[in-house]
């Protein structure tokens, strides 16, 4: 990353760079890809909010989680919650 900074002209200590494998936790995983946890940290860090992509992600995950391992909490119309969701903020 430093080298890619350098050649653009850009000063690597002034760069905030988010390395995705650096806030994974291998006790018990990961639990979360790569790009999930540049998406979660980039919206954190940016806004200090989560986008509804990044809610809708972890919640689509945790549901096939469910559908295998708790039926009980599994929810079978996500995605057309998700929909409704996603067009009431449109």
């Amino acid at each position: 990353m430093e080298d890619k900074a350098a050649k653009i002209g850009l000063d690597s200590t002034e760069l905030f760079i988010l390395d995705p494998d650096r806030f994974k936790n291998d006790v018990d995983g990961p639990c979360h890809d790569p790009d999930e946890r540049i998406l979660f940290w980039k919206d954190v860090l940016l806004s200090l909010q989560l986008s509804y992509e990044t809610l809708f992600r972890e919640a689509r995950k945790l549901n096939e989680e469910r559908k295998e391992y708790d039926q009980e909490e599994y929810i079978p119309d996500l995605e057309q919650r998700i929909l409704r969701l996603n067009q009431g903020n449109a």
